[in-house]
């Protein structure tokens, strides 16, 4: 019963870290049952400028019971002129309110790019892309879907709506348009489980020229000295 006790302290205290009163609807993500996972359905999120007027990161609380850490998207500040957007986190009305300041200053979201397959990235690439409905939607290559395999255009993104596949050969795939700003590469995509199941890895990188940034998800882990401001919220 001790054991079982602490347990149940330390989901409340991960609970408390994870997020604001439910009465902040600006933190709201109303699809969290879609993967019901930790913080649930209020995420505050956090925002750095780590270059100045070209890189912003944006950080959110997820995880499990009492583990969590911070689930990250990178806006960059392109060259010929707008945004583009790595990785998207779950648009709450706070996240979004944040990223239309950016648009204010430096123009217009041009490019999103999910750079995984991992599915605790990808539940948000639909919801977000619909924010901006003007943007070009790029993915990582080997995206699959269970238990039945459907096309691109059906991760939530509206009808019509394009999606390029970074790296590929076929119509709708290839390099990325602004290679003299940005350059993208690509490891994988490859089995994990020897044909077990459709499930692949393949993660995008992307190299900012300008800033000498390299912008990676789960390929390269970072544990600071400090804990981020999103677990003090």
């Amino acid at each position: 019963l001790g054991g079982a006790a602490a347990q149940g302290q330390a989901e409340k205290e991960a609970r408390a870290v994870a997020g604001p009163k439910p009465t902040d609807q600006t933190t709201r993500w109303p699809w969290w049952f879609v993967l019901p996972i930790q913080p649930g359905e209020f995420r505050p999120t956090t925002m750095k400028e780590v270059v100045a007027g070209k890189v912003w990161v944006f950080d959110q609380l997820q995880g499990a019971i009492n583990i969590l850490v911070n689930v990250r998207m990178t806006i960059l500040r392109l060259e010929k002129g707008g945004l583009l957007v790595y990785a998207p986190i779950a648009p709450t009305e706070e996240a979004i309110a944040m990223i239309r300041d950016l648009e204010q200053k430096h123009g217009n979201v041009r490019h999103i790019v999910l750079p995984t397959q991992a599915v605790e990235h990808k539940i948000f690439l639909g919801p977000f892309a619909r924010r901006f409905p003007n943007s070009e939607v790029w993915v990582s290559p080997g995206q699959w879907s269970w238990p039945v395999p459907l096309p691109l255009s059906f991760l939530g993104l509206g009808l019509g709506r394009r999606v390029h596949t970074l790296g590929g050969q076929k119509d709708g795939e290839g390099d990325f348009p602004d290679d003299d700003d940005v350059t993208a590469i690509t490891l994988g995509p490859f089995s994990l489980n020897s044909g077990l199941s459709p499930s692949q890895f393949a993660e995008t990188a992307l190299y900012h020229h300008s800033t000498g940034s390299l912008l990676v998800t789960d390929t390269l882990v970072y544990v600071p000295q400090q804990p981020l401001e999103i677990t003090t919220l």
